[in-house]
Parts: structure tokens; C-alpha cells; sequence
């Protein structure tokens, strides 16, 4: 959505979940403050707008950042108010933590101000939006966020970074200072150590959430087979014999590596990253044959070496990090919500700590 098309529903919205006239002729561009897109004047309060046409963490850091800057010398009834369509679970806690005022266009709101407090949570989206949309958490930004989460309590170099991830280093300091402007990483100088900034995680469940928000499992080329089976362990096992023995890089994901990693859940379907594609003719030899309706095979051709990043040897399989398999249990059917939760609660790496 265009600020162009938010424009004319933000006075209405607004007095829809304050209770505040809004006078049409109140409603004023910004003027000389560069800082918001709109200025509403309702009651005896000053509502400085700006807009963003999405809730993802870069865009609520970036507002919070030009809203809550220096204020000195404005009264106490003006209210800077970031304006988003849809407000999701992700940008209302980066507001929250800065104590920034919002309000979506959808109908929900959070709006603090002297005598004033608005919370309306629960409406569902109405702007929806087509297509993919732009996101902080590509491929490349990925492999960075994947190696920060796997030691939360780390600080790292941005040469250790590029080192460990295959990044360059240019790249690396573009995407830290998008983390760091949007509230998801600090970055420190140590006071009499090398020069080169540290950089470390503000909240890791705060950054797997908002890696979680943008994730699609859908990105990496799937193909789904079919074959007979009395569980999911046996399952398993028969695609493991296959796997083993084509001497390549792959990594079990998913519900039967939550399983592997937990002991939580009994499954069906059992999904797997595999770099090379020759395995769906290897499968279908060994008797899973493709079929979509019914599927208890998922094979996974990466769009990103950097998903076997953090693979580990699970009772006797290869499993990918357990980060990896709770971002793709989200795409998962059976009990994935049940087994995601349990797999936050008990290993991921900061909840073994």
C-alpha cells in the first residue's frame, strides 16, 4: 500500500479506536518537521504520522528510530504515531520496547499519551498483500542471522562473520547495520580492544521471530514422494539407506528431525535437504514414487547451501540446526506447531543455556 492510498483512512481509522474528532481540516501535511508524513490535530492532541506500507522488523525499527529521536522543545500532548496496514506480532514488540505509539490500518492500535490510552488487538489483516514482499532475511542475510543465533551470547567480528559464513565483509556491514538500525543486534566497540565492532544479539527470540515472520519453506525447490510404510521411523530409516549412499551433503529438517532432536511427536512425514537433485531418481528406484496427495517424502533442494549450516550427527542422523528445523516446521502439517514449541522450549541453543 501507497502512503498515497493510506492517507485518506488514517483520520478515520484513528478516530474509529480513540474516540477523537478529526476535523478534515485538521488533517495537515507535515510542514517544516521532516520526521512524519502527517500531522493530525485531534482533541487537544497532535498526532505526528508516519507511515510504513509494512510491520517487518527493518521498517518498525527504521520508524522508531525517526520517531522517538530528540523531541526536545515539543509539547506534551504530541504524539509521534507510526501508521503500518497490518501490524504483526513481530513489529508491536519492537515498538513496544521503544515505546513507540501505533496504529494499522486494519483497526488495531497501541496509543499512550497523557490521559489517552488506546490497546485494540485481534482485527484481522484487510490489506493483504500479492506476491513476495521485500525482506531482511535473504539468503545471503540469512547465513548471518543463522550463525548469530547458533551462540546468542557471542560477540562477533565482522571479519569472524565473512570467515564463517562465505559473506563478504562489504555485504556483512550493509546487513548488521539494517539489524542493528532495526533493533535486532548491537553493535560495540571494545574500549581497549581491536577496533573492528562486536557485534552481538539483543533478544534471540526477538531475531528467530522475526526470521520466522519473513521465512518460506516454499523458496527451496521441493519435490514430494509416496512410499508404503508403518511409521514415520521407518520411513526414515529407508530414506536415510538411500541418502547415505550417494556421497553427498543432506540433512533431515522438519518434524522427523524435531523428533530426532526432542523425542517429541510421533510423524508421518519425513523431509530432507538434499544438494543434489539426482536423488529424486535414486528415490524413485528405491521405490518412493512422486505424489503429491499423501506425501510422507518431502525432498528439499536448497535455495541456500547455508541451510545445512549448524548440521549435527542426531542419534546416529544428520539434521540440520535446530533453528532451521523450527523455521521449517511453520510449513509442516501433523503436530509441527506442537513439536516447534517444544523444540523452542528445550533446544534451542540459548534454551540449553
Amino acid at each position: 500500500m501507497r502512503f498515497e492510498e493510506a492517507y485518506p483512512l488514517i483520520p478515520e481509522v484513528l478516530s474509529g479506536v480513540t474516540g477523537l474528532h478529526v476535523d478534515p481540516v485538521q488533517v495537515q501535511a507535515p510542514g517544516d518537521d521532516p520526521r512524519s508524513d502527517l500531522q493530525i490535530l485531534a482533541g487537544k492532541y497532535r498526532f505526528l504520522v508516519e507511515f510504513k506500507h509494512a510491520s517487518s522488523a527493518d521498517s518498525v525499527g527504521a520508524a522508531a528510530r525517526v520517531l522517538t529521536g530528540d523531541r526536545t522543545g515539543e509539547a506534551e500532548l504530541t504524539i509521534p504515531l507510526l501508521v503500518v496496514p497490518h501490524m504483526g506480532a513481530v513489529g508491536r514488540r519492537i515498538a513496544d520496547a521503544a515505546d513507540l505509539s501505533w496504529l494499522d490500518l486494519s483497526g488495531n492500535a497501541c496509543i499512550r499519551a497523557p490521559g489517552l490510552h488506546v490497546r485494540v488487538l485481534g482485527r484481522p489483516n484487510r490489506f493483504p498483500r500479492r506476491g513476495r514482499p521485500r525482506t531482511l532475511f535473504a539468503p545471503r542475510g540469512s547465513r548471518i542471522v543463522r550463525r548469530l543465533l547458533l551462540s546468542p551470547d557471542e560477540h562477533f567480528s565482522q571479519q569472524g562473520l565473512s570467515r564463517e559464513t562465505g559473506v563478504d565483509k562489504g555485504y556483512i556491514s550493509r546487513y548488521v547495520r539494517s539489524l542493528s538500525q532495526a533493533g535486532l543486534v548491537t553493535r560495540e566497540t571494545p574500549p581497549d580492544g581491536p577496533r573492528e565492532n562486536r557485534i552481538r544479539v539483543n533478544d534471540p527470540d526477538l531475531l528467530l521471530d522475526a526470521w520466522a515472520e519473513a521465512y518460506r519453506f516454499d523458496d527451496h525447490r521441493i519435490w514430494r514422494g509416496l512410499t508404503a510404510s508403518r511409521s514415520g521411523e521407518e520411513t526414515l530409516a529407508r530414506v536415510a539407506e538411500v541418502l547415505a549412499g550417494l556421497n553427498g551433503d543432506y540433512a533431515f529438517t522438519g518434524l522427523a528431525a524435531a523428533w530426532l532432536y526432542s523425542s517429541y511427536a510421533a510423524f508421518r512425514l519425513v523431509t530432507a535437504y538434499v544438494r543434489d537433485p539426482a536423488v529424486v531418481a535414486v528415490l524413485e528406484t528405491a521405490g518412493v514414487r512422486e505424489q503429491s496427495a499423501g506425501a510422507n517424502v518431502w525432498i528439499a533442494i536448497p535455495n541456500d547451501d547455508g541451510v545445512l549450516h549448524g548440521a549435527a550427527i542426531v542419534r546416529g542422523m544428520p539434521c540440520v540446526s535446530t533453528l532451521q528445523t523450527y523455521l521449517d516446521l511453520k510449513a509442516h502439517p501433523e503436530r509441527a506447531a506442537e513439536a516447534a514449541a517444544e523444540l523452542r522450549r528445550s533446544a534451542l541453543p540459548w534454551s540449553m543455556t
